[in-house]
């Protein structure tokens, strides 16, 4: 019997980059993101830097960082298209909603190619409470997810 257990890719993945090992901050670099400043300019909370709050990820929905990434991952190509990334093969520019998208789609693959054989696997979320970030924002100064911190 094969027993799997698979990250999910969820909202908090982009803002745990400094204390797991599963958080892609090559996709924030990508982005233009200094991952190292994201606590300290608040474009995302950490749970350590706010120890007596027991349910700390629903503030980061709006957190500039959760809300840019999912935005570039599913609207890049409307809400940024001058925002190009190297592709990483030969140095050809593409844009970053591509790039997102094509690492991510290469991720599952190699999850189904792991998994396809496997008689015990009934199934897998393979993006579990995507957020829309800024699509469909009329306003960024009113909140969609009315989640303040403490």
């Amino acid at each position: 019997m094969l027993l799997v257990h698979a990250e999910e890719v969820t909202q908090n993945i982009l803002f745990f980059h400094s204390s797991f090992t599963q958080a892609p901050s090559w996709t924030l670099e990508a982005a233009g993101f200094n991952v190292h400043a994201i606590f300290e300019s608040e474009a995302a909370i950490q749970s350590e830097a706010h120890p007596n709050i027991s349910m700390l990820w629903p503030t980061n929905y709006e957190r500039l960082a959760t809300a840019t990434m999912f935005t570039l991952f599913f609207a890049g190509n409307t809400f940024a298209p001058s925002s190009f990334v190297y592709d990483g093969k030969g140095n050809q520019k593409i844009p970053i909603q591509n790039y997102l998208q094509e690492h991510y789609f290469g991720a599952v693959r190699e999850l189904v190619g792991y998994l396809v054989n496997e008689t015990n696997v009934i199934g897998f979320d393979t993006l579990n409470e995507p957020i829309p970030g800024y699509v469909g924002m009329k306003d960024l100064h009113k909140r969609v997810f009315p989640a303040p911190l403490g």
